[in-house]
């Protein structure tokens, strides 16, 4: 008889927001990982699933998902849903293992390569989400263009970014009407009101800017 510990796998992430899938006709249907901690990880344990059928006469029966073949869908169904997906490069970091584990020192002890891996690969993945937020700014200079999740991940890569912040108080806001302007702006193109007053000056004294 097989130890019930070898009948589960623990779903492992890096990813810094929760991982939430949904896996409709399956009981239980719903997954969810906690986000990972700066500098650590989260993790979920899973056995098998149900899903129901129902025969011509109307009979219904049971049907088995084996826990590896739910590790696995997890795990593919949340990759393949990202924008700058690289596979195997640059993805977000998020692995199974076969058995049943409940603590990050045990994680790490047996799978501290794999979990290394993950975090590069998710590390090359945010420097490629960081790279379309910066084409997409560039094109718009609109904070509305860039996600959560890019944003999320210049903060993890310490990466400098004039769209990262997008509060009232970002140096991206116009302090008078609160729209949204070029980073560096003189003047609000919407309010026309004067945004730097002494890079207005210095320009005004090199050409006629009303």
């Amino acid at each position: 008889m097989q130890n019930q510990t070898e009948l589960k796998a623990t779903v492992i992430s890096l990813f810094p927001l929760p991982v939430a899938e949904v896996k409709p006709g399956l009981y239980p249907g719903y997954y969810v990982i906690p986000a990972a901690p700066i500098g650590g990880l989260s993790w979920l344990v899973v056995g098998d699933a149900v899903y129901y059928t129902e025969t011509k006469n109307e009979q219904i029966h049971s049907m088995r998902t084996s826990y590896d073949t739910l590790a696995e869908s997890i795990v593919h169904d949340f990759m393949t849903s990202h924008i700058g997906r690289s596979v195997g490069v640059a993805e977000p970091g998020l692995f199974w293992v076969p058995g049943a584990f409940y603590s990050e020192l045990q994680i790490r002890e047996l799978f501290g390569v794999m979990v290394d891996e993950a975090e590069a690969r998710q590390n090359r993945w945010f420097e490629e989400l960081v790279r379309i937020a910066d084409d997409t700014y560039a094109r718009t200079q609109r904070h509305t263009s860039v996600s959560n999740l890019q944003r999320l991940a210049a903060q993890r890569l310490n990466a400098q970014r004039p769209w990262v912040i997008r509060t009232g108080d970002s140096k991206n806001t116009c302090t008078f009407c609160k729209a949204e302007v070029p980073f560096g702006a003189v003047k609000c193109p919407n309010c026309r009101e004067i945004l730097d007053a002494v890079a207005y000056r210095d320009l005004k004294a090199t050409m006629d800017v009303e």
